[in-house]
């Protein structure tokens, strides 16, 4: 049988794999042989299944939460729903396939900032009902020392359930940047915030970005600090804390989340200043009036505001301050 093999593979005629092992079948019969032949087997088929899966990447993927194999989510760019802010970034909005960088204003704006990451992340929710993907919130644990845990119920009173949100924390970050890597290449994940150090090179950003448009899923970088230099991330947002206003009949209560946004950079839009505030009951930023100490004054427009009008409430004849409240 060898002979007849050997004369065979001469005479150029060619011969599959799966044909070839079952030629050798008939003349070799040795347990080492067989154990060979079997993972020669097995290598050959992991080789096909490889290929498949390069050749057609926008596989069906299981659901990290409840196991069920879900269809391919196409790319689908988000905005943050106010037309102040969205005629800032691209025609298309914030891009899906691609890396964000987010980053205090000062030192004590990292809780703002930890905040307006995960309004941003719900507005990317909003963006597809369809996408029943989770996000991914990885933490370096000295930032959790250092700013706290994640809170549940604070992220369900801002408008995150719970059920849609997986969290990580990790002591490196070395170990950080592998996560966020491999979480974006396996396109089961609706978006990933994390953590990273202040040191972040444009090597590691790149290495993101392209694993983010592999898997087709945004990325939001949380800095402790404003990153020194460009990076090849899509956009820069800068956050300070800012006044809430009280709600109306109660001014003792707290108001809903505030915070003055800088739009440093956006790849295909252009720079801007606003003041927003968060609505839990529509999940959308909308502009807040400039506060100053105790005093709203409406008729200031919020920084990034060029309309030229004066805010709702104020007279046109001159800027109306309404009577002070305690904050």
């Amino acid at each position: 049988m060898k002979r007849k093999l050997e004369q065979t593979q001469n005479k150029g005629i060619a011969m599959t794999p799966i044909a070839r092992h079952a030629a050798l079948d008939a003349g070799l019969a040795s347990p080492l042989a067989s154990a060979r032949r079997a993972r020669s087997l097995i290598l050959e088929r992991l080789r096909a299944r490889v290929a498949g899966i390069e050749a057609a990447p926008n596989l069906i993927v299981p659901n990290p939460i409840s196991g069920r194999l879900t269809a391919p989510v196409p790319a689908q760019n988000w905005a943050l729903g106010l037309a102040k802010i969205d005629c800032h970034l691209p025609q298309t909005g914030l891009a899906t396939e691609g890396v964000h960088e987010i980053a205090p204003a000062a030192y004590g704006d990292m809780p703002a900032a930890l905040g307006f990451a995960a309004a941003v992340s719900l507005r990317r929710l909003d963006s597809n009902p369809t996408d029943e993907r989770p996000l991914l919130w990885c933490r370096l644990s000295s930032a959790a020392r250092e700013w706290g845990r994640i809170y549940g119920h604070g992220l369900e009173a801002l408008g995150l359930a719970r059920q849609r949100l997986l969290t990580l924390t990790l002591n490196q970050p070395a170990a950080i940047l592998w996560t966020i890597e491999e979480a974006l290449k396996s396109a089961a994940l609706a978006g990933v915030i994390a953590d990273v150090g202040p040191n972040l090179d444009l090597t590691a950003v790149r290495r993101l970005m392209l694993a983010a448009k592999q898997g087709r899923t945004p990325a939001l970088l949380l800095f402790p600090a404003l990153p020194e230099g460009a990076t090849s991330a899509r956009s820069r947002w800068i956050v300070a804390a800012h006044a809430s206003r009280p709600p109306p009949f109660d001014d003792q209560a707290p108001g809903a989340p505030a915070w003055h946004l800088r739009l440093a950079r956006c790849r295909g839009g252009r720079p801007g200043e606003w003041l927003v505030e968060w609505s839990h009951a529509t999940h959308r930023f909308a502009l807040a009036p400039a506060i100053s100490g105790r005093t709203a004054d409406p008729g200031i427009a919020p920084a990034g505001d060029d309309s030229g009008q004066p805010a709702a409430g104020a007279d046109r004849g001159g800027p109306a301050r309404l009577a002070a409240r305690r904050l």
